[in-house]
């Protein structure tokens, strides 16, 4: 199971030169995320639009793209206390994902975040995935 989070769904929906490394770390997996994730990908998205890095057209078709990727969505609520259990080393928007990592991870035999953090990747070795 792969927990996609936004850093990885912005370059896999925009096609930036980590997409293919995200497209094979997913490959035949079951990909979920957190719903904040859709939030963090519309902010970032918004911010690449203001400041003219990307068009407003290619911004909505992220969007719209994000419905295809067939991700099974998760609510944040019941992953607030063991997201409480990594506010040491994780940003509360990491802890929601890495909490849903373990959480699904329970459950299957491994769970991981996708993620292009690096500082995320390194803090948290054995709930993340680095493709780059």
């Amino acid at each position: 199971m792969i927990i996609l989070d936004a850093s990885a769904a912005a370059a896999l929906l925009l096609r930036q030169p980590a997409s293919e490394a995200i497209v094979r770390a997913i490959a035949e997996e079951e990909i979920a995320a957190p719903e904040l994730m859709a939030v963090e990908l519309l902010s970032v998205l918004r911010g690449w639009v203001r400041s003219g890095q990307l068009s407003e057209p290619r911004a909505r078709e992220a969007l719209e793209d994000l419905e295809l990727l067939g991700l099974r969505w998760y609510a944040e609520r019941p992953l607030l206390r063991m997201a409480w259990s990594f506010r040491d080393n994780a940003s509360a928007y990491d802890a929601v994902y890495l909490a849903l990592a373990e959480v699904l991870g329970e459950r299957s035999r491994s769970a991981s975040v996708l993620t292009l953090d690096a500082r995320l990747a390194r803090a948290f070795p054995e709930r993340t995935l680095h493709p780059v």
